[in-house]
């Protein structure tokens, strides 16, 4: 649904529409491989990759997420935040090229507004 390049021009990250996981396609092999298995099926805009890490929002079970650093060099985690609320496939995440901002978006509002229309 979304790709990225790598910084070095080698491969591209990309989510799938139907299948949980960031995956990378390396372009000299065409080999594609899971580079992270958190990364929630259409959850498309809520992650990147910059300066060696992929920083995305991990969702559990319980509903629970957290915006995690996953170092590429060694699968190494790192919690930045817990208790944000950031819609599936619609929040957004961004990073500064050097990894020093991580920028996420995050549903505050609770309420709904119900319209009825009565079409003449």
């Amino acid at each position: 649904i979304r790709g990225i390049e790598s910084s070095d021009g080698q491969s591209l990250f990309f989510t799938k529409p139907d299948t949980s996981g960031l995956w990378s396609l390396d372009f000299a092999t065409q080999a594609e491989r899971i580079v992270v298995p958190d990364v929630l099926a259409g959850d498309w805009t809520n992650w990147v990759v910059a300066a060696g890490n992929v920083y995305f929002v991990d969702r559990d079970r319980s509903g629970a997420q957290r915006v995690v650093a996953y170092a590429l060099a060694n699968g190494a985690r790192r919690e930045l935040a817990k208790g944000v609320k950031t819609p599936v496939g619609t929040g957004g995440i961004a990073s500064s090229a050097d990894g020093e901002r991580v920028v996420f978006a995050q549903l505050l509002r609770t309420d709904a507004t119900l319209f009825r229309l009565v079409p003449r």
